[in-house]
């Protein structure tokens, strides 16, 4: 079915309101003197924020930019203006809450990541005060296939959700009834139909706005689960690689327990390195892909009764750059996990192993986030990064 060109207009309005929500500084950061360099790249990038940040200087005693994108749900305020005054107590699931405002921040693409509104899908057995959340949205019209409508105009993203605690929002802005959020939980346990449904659409030109739309929110989604990663796993007490250390401390033990796996001689060193190193044995080099891309290989390893298993799985990569705190290598796994799993890395660079001082997973749902001390980025190849994941 054709669609006339207000059609058109509409969707192209909706993306770039989402994109300025989703993506663009607050007053305070964009009025910010002197201009730092995450705001001089946003500037450089940003369609309006350059005019924006001009009309406001000029205003003396400005205290709102008026009606349009800051008056929605997926505010730019940092104001918990839309928070709901009569909720008292702590958030229960079906509670649709904002993220912490000092959760946001400078991220890929020149963003600055605004806290969103997710809803509480469900609590996690560990840690305490641990929920799985789904990321919400007020862009009615670019709402799609397997989001869950939760108010007028306000849509849930069942197929967009990861892990947080409850120290990690600010305040509720409202709850669902019953049944909208057993809609929710049920779209959350399949979420690759959301995207079927979204290729079957792709010949629709309201098809590309929707799909950049839900890049930009699984992109938004990342952000935020790679933000209180390390918080989720302060909770964890006893590691679960602590399993590992009877194999380091026997060499005989360890090749029998990895030799079905890896290629290991006589020689190898029972570690944690030769792990995330030896070569597999032939029967599943076809299955361990080196990198391409964007996409990496990792060693899932879970430790069964019967001895570890390995596997080779593959992670999608979403970010890799170079900050003042160090590398950051970020992505997602595509395997499902359980909330005792690790994140593991060694970085082989000229020579050098480079271990990451952070190592972040999100486990329900594959998020991870590596922060590896300071290094010349260039002289570093994704090839020689090796991940793995340490699981029961």
């Amino acid at each position: 079915m054709a669609h006339c060109p207000d059609d058109v207009i509409t969707l192209r309005l909706a993306w770039q309101e989402a994109l300025r929500v989703r993506g663009c500084p607050p007053e305070d950061v964009l009025c910010g003197e002197p201009v730092p360099e995450n705001l001089r790249s946003h500037l450089n990038s940003c369609p309006w924020c350059e005019d924006d940040r001009e009309d406001l200087k000029a205003l003396i005693g400005h205290e709102s930019r008026g009606a349009g994108h800051e008056s929605r749900l997926g505010t730019r305020d940092p104001r918990p203006a839309t928070c709901d005054s009569g909720a008292s107590g702590q958030a229960e699931l079906g509670d649709v809450v904002r993220l912490a405002h000092s959760l946001s921040g400078w991220g890929p693409k020149n963003r600055f990541y605004n806290p969103p509104l997710v809803i509480l899908v469900e609590a996690l057995q560990e840690p305490a005060g641990a929920f799985r959340v789904a990321l919400v949205h007020d862009f009615p019209d670019l709402a799609g296939p397997w989001d869950v409508q939760v108010a007028p105009g306000v849509f849930a993203e069942p197929w967009n959700t990861f892990a947080c605690l409850s120290s990690h929002w600010d305040c509720r802005v409202l709850r669902v009834s019953a049944s909208v959020l057993d809609e929710v939980r049920r779209r959350a346990q399949n979420p690759s139909q959301a995207f079927s449904a979204e290729k079957a659409s792709a010949l629709d030109p309201r098809g590309a706005f929707l799909s950049a739309f839900r890049r930009l929110e699984m992109e938004v989604a990342a952000f935020f689960a790679q933000r209180v990663l390390q918080d989720l796993m302060d909770h964890y007490e006893t590691p679960v690689s602590a399993a590992l250390s009877p194999f380091f401390k026997d060499p005989e033990a360890f090749r029998t327990a990895f030799g079905a796996w890896l290629q290991l001689d006589i020689q190898a060193d029972p570690s944690l390195k030769t792990i995330l190193t030896a070569p597999w044995v032939e029967a599943f080099l076809p299955m361990a892909a080196a990198p391409q891309g964007k996409i990496l290989s990792v060693r899932i390893v879970r430790l069964q009764e019967s001895g570890p298993v390995l596997e080779p799985v593959t992670a999608e990569l979403t970010i890799c750059e170079a900050t003042a705190r160090g590398v950051i290598v970020g992505g997602k796994v595509l395997k499902n996990f359980s909330e005792a799993a690790e994140m593991h890395a060694v970085w082989l660079v000229s020579g050098r192993e480079i271990w990451p001082e952070e190592a972040m997973l999100d486990t329900p749902k594959g998020y991870f986030r590596l922060l590896f001390p300071r290094f010349p980025r260039h002289s570093a190849l994704l090839q020689n990064l090796y991940l793995a994941v340490i699981d029961r």
